[in-house]
């Protein structure tokens, strides 16, 4: 019993060390969708999107600072895409508008973040990275 538990552990940390030889972020889509970042603090964003062919991906009506947004969402930005937006973050990235990708995961989240969070964030979670290339 003891040895099939050993070998199970041996397995899967070799499973684990394959893995992080993978490229950071696995995409789920080719599709650069156009977004304008509404909030944004430490590691989370929430996003409006801006491209109408994207616009179900989104929810309606959410509600920030008294002012009503459509087609948002919420996302834990990975460290390549923290780091880009702390370098814009003079005076503020809020109104900025950027290119995204959706991704099915976010592996570049080997990064220390503040621990403050956005309290009234949308319930819609998307993993992105930012195109910084744009939409071409």
């Amino acid at each position: 019993m003891m040895n099939k538990w050993f070998l199970g552990l041996v397995f899967l940390s070799g499973s684990l060390q394959f893995q992080s030889c993978e490229s950071n972020v696995v995409e789920s889509t080719q599709k650069c969708i156009r977004v304008k970042i509404i909030a944004y603090i430490c590691a989370e964003a929430v996003f409006q999107i801006l491209d109408p062919a994207y616009f179900h991906l989104g929810e309606l009506q959410w509600v920030s600072d008294d002012a009503k947004y459509d087609h948002v969402f919420h996302s834990f930005l990975g460290c390549t895409d923290i780091d880009y937006l702390d370098k814009l973050a003079a005076p503020t990235v809020i109104g900025k508008e950027l290119d995204i990708l959706l991704i099915d995961a976010n592996r570049d989240n080997n990064c220390a973040v503040c621990k403050a969070t956005l309290g009234n964030a949308p319930k819609t979670k998307l993993q992105i990275k930012f195109k910084l290339d744009g939409c071409n």
